[in-house]
């Protein structure tokens, strides 16, 4: 019998790059695959209350931590107490977007001390630099955005009689995770909160996150085209790492929910149909388990498309804002609106731009 035609060298050398290829495209699947199904290796997250302050040694304490923070920190971005010198009725936490700082809530701060209460505006580790292209940020941890949020929670459950918690996009997801978790605060408001990017589903969040730590960190631009010159106060990249600990965050609190009811009295939940950034099915799903399970708690808003409200719907500076109509609605949305004044309360400080005007007291 004639040996068959032995195949042209291409095709041979075809052959061979496929077979390689394939082999190659499949080992690297299964490392991916195995680097996103092990654990990071990191504590389980926690929550250290702080020891318990009177009034005067809490205000005492938080002057003091803002005064020593590093002049690498621009003035505008220090974290904020605005305070009426006694204990209010409420006193609200406000916890700002990744990359932003505390100037991002400050506006709608100064409204809230307006009408009575103390304010607290957090900033979280490593935001707010002087140098906006800074690389420090790429250590944030998972921890540290609750533990920063916590600490705030504690030192407002010293100003005020009951806590409410608002927390923006990355920082509701850390707002999620304290309304599971802590049955001391009254209510805490989830604005378009931001679990993971808008393509993942539950199972993924878990590994995906897991996954993205693994791997290199690396900065990417909110704008491929302005980059380093967005404008505001926010940084204008972000680090691949920090949405993985977003991600961490999120899957806990997923899970959480699947299982119990959230511990803290109220929740409110405030999206818009216009954005781009937020994974509205994983916030429709963590909304559906917190029904299942305590549905007395829950109350939820969302901005209609046609009034053009973007995911960030507090920074005053971004471009498309549209704080004329956002603020009246979340004010009253939060049960702050002109009606709750606190009768002949006057207000301590001007109602100014972001950065401008007289300092808060505490920062005085």
């Amino acid at each position: 019998m004639p040996s068959p035609p032995s195949r042209p060298p291409l095709l041979r050398w075809l052959r061979r790059i496929l077979v390689g290829t394939a082999a190659a495209v499949g080992a690297t699947v299964l490392i991916l695959a195995g680097l996103a199904c092990i654990p990071v290796g990191e504590k389980p997250l926690a929550y250290h209350p702080l020891p318990h302050l009177t009034y005067a040694q809490t205000v005492a304490a938080v002057r003091e931590r803002i005064r020593m923070v590093s002049p690498e920190i621009r003035g505008e971005c220090r974290g904020m107490m605005l305070e009426h010198g006694r204990v209010t009725p409420r006193a609200f936490v406000l916890m700002h977007g990744l990359s932003n700082c505390p100037a991002q809530f400050r506006r709608f701060g100064e409204l809230l001390y307006r009408r009575g209460y103390n304010v607290v505006i957090l900033r979280l580790p490593f935001h707010g630099e002087q140098n906006r292209l800074t690389n420090d940020w790429e250590r944030l941890t998972a921890q540290m955005m609750l533990d920063a949020a916590n600490n705030a929670v504690d030192v407002a459950g010293h100003l005020g009689k009951r806590v409410t918690v608002v927390g923006l996009s990355v920082n509701a997801v850390v707002g999620a995770w304290l309304a599971q978790n802590r049955a001391d605060i009254d209510e805490v408001a989830l604005f378009a909160p931001f679990l993971a990017p808008k393509w993942f589903r539950s199972p993924q969040v878990g590994p995906m996150g897991r996954l993205i730590l693994r791997l290199p960190n690396r900065f990417l631009w909110w704008d491929e085209q302005k980059k380093a010159n967005l404008g505001g106060t926010a940084y204008p990249r972000y680090p691949t790492h920090a949405i993985g600990q977003v991600m961490r965050i999120s899957a806990e609190v997923l899970d959480q929910a699947a299982l119990a009811p959230p511990e803290c009295a109220r929740i409110l939940v405030v999206t818009t149909a216009c954005d781009e950034a937020a994974n509205a099915h994983l916030t429709d799903l963590l909304m559906s388990r917190w029904r299942r399970r305590a549905p007395e708690k829950l109350r939820a808003y969302e901005f209609p498309r046609e009034l053009n409200v973007g995911h960030d719907f507090i920074d005053p500076t971004q471009p498309y804002q549209r704080i004329d109509l956002v603020y009246p609605k979340l004010l009253s949305l939060l049960g702050a609106d002109a009606s709750s004044r606190t009768s002949g309360e006057t207000s301590r400080i001007r109602f100014s731009p972001p950065g401008k005007g007289p300092a808060p007291k505490a920062l005085r």
